[in-house]
């Protein structure tokens, strides 16, 4: 989801801007694909200064995905659940 989802470099945008949906014009459960568009961000022009930062920070799409996995000593798989 736009706001509710740790996606963006930022994190949760509703955390970091809690006036973005009515800002930016894009429902508060709007999914990730209401902001794209043939594989390319299509993101409303953001007039507000302050909220800019959204549409300035965005990840590049069309990278390829990679996991990383760093060792931390004494992490164990259940602290992840």
């Amino acid at each position: 989801m736009v706001w509710k989802d740790p996606w963006h470099p930022l994190g949760v945008l509703i955390h970091q801007f809690p006036r973005g949906p009515q800002i930016c014009g894009i429902p508060i459960d709007a999914r990730l694909s209401v902001v794209m568009q043939d594989g390319v961000w299509a993101w409303p022009e953001i007039l507000d200064i302050e909220h800019r930062e959204i549409t300035d920070m965005l990840p590049q799409i069309g990278h390829t995905d990679a996991v990383h996995w760093t060792s931390s000593p004494g992490f164990t798989t259940a602290e992840a659940y």
